[in-house]
């Protein structure tokens, strides 16, 4: 996603341009010196040439180093703004998948349900691998933040958390939705007072494992991110 190395000297990025520069300067020197040995009198129309030509050979190297000076910072300045683009891209990404989970659990708190538990069980199965699409662009593009390894820890805890979420419907879902089919709601809740569902519980509460795994690692990430695009982690 991102180049390392970008700010290399022109000098050692463009190894060809410097080894013409320095063919042209010897050819010059040559050039001159030769008109110099010519030359029998300092008024000689040799010494003339030879002095126009040193001339030429400094305007010429002078003017291909400023050329090459100008071009290698419009390009820097070219990738700092595909950086900024790159950064607020994966900022957006990170918060639309905190509103999807914030929405899941909002559903959850209001409806408590073994109906809404199974929907938006999946639905927060799904942001896992956007999680995971996130958290490798983010890794191979190197030095894009300048606390990166806190931001990818932060997202990497999110979906651990996430995880959780999954390991627990795969593993509980058969029991439960094979006892609902008379008394939907009470086996349901059932199953949540008798911590069958321990992290379900723990995401609808909003206990000790939702903040810690959940809301700091979002705090981690997603402020880090903020305070380089936005210069606020609000």
């Amino acid at each position: 996603m991102r180049r390392a190395n970008n700010k290399q000297p022109i000098y050692l990025r463009k190894p060809i341009f410097a080894a013409v520069c320095l063919l042209l300067a010897i050819a010059f020197f040559f050039l001159s010196r030769y008109f110099y040995q010519r030359a029998g009198k300092p008024e000689d129309f040799v010494v003339k040439i030879a002095e126009y030509v040193l001339e030429i050979a400094v305007l010429v190297l002078f003017g291909a180093v400023i050329k090459e000076l100008v071009d290698w910072l419009i390009e820097q300045r070219a990738r700092r703004r595909q950086d900024e683009e790159k950064r607020a891209d994966l900022l957006r990404r990170l918060r639309d998948v905190h509103v999807k989970v914030m929405y899941s659990r909002d559903l959850i708190q209001a409806h408590n349900s073994a109906r809404t538990w199974t929907k938006q069980s999946r639905a927060l199965m799904q942001r896992i691998p956007e999680l995971e699409e996130i958290f490798q662009d983010l890794h191979s593009a190197t030095d894009l933040f300048r606390e990166q390894a806190r931001i990818e820890s932060g997202i990497n805890g999110i979906i651990i958390y996430l995880s959780n979420c999954r390991e627990e419907y795969i593993e509980t879902h058969p029991k439960i939705v094979a006892s609902n089919d008379a008394q939907t709601v009470i086996n349901f809740e059932s199953a949540v007072r008798e911590h069958l569902l321990p992290w379900y519980k723990d995401f609808l509460d909003g206990s000790d494992g939702y903040r810690r795994n959940y809301d700091e690692n979002l705090t981690k990430s997603k402020g880090e991110m903020r305070l380089q695009v936005y210069g606020s982690r609000d």
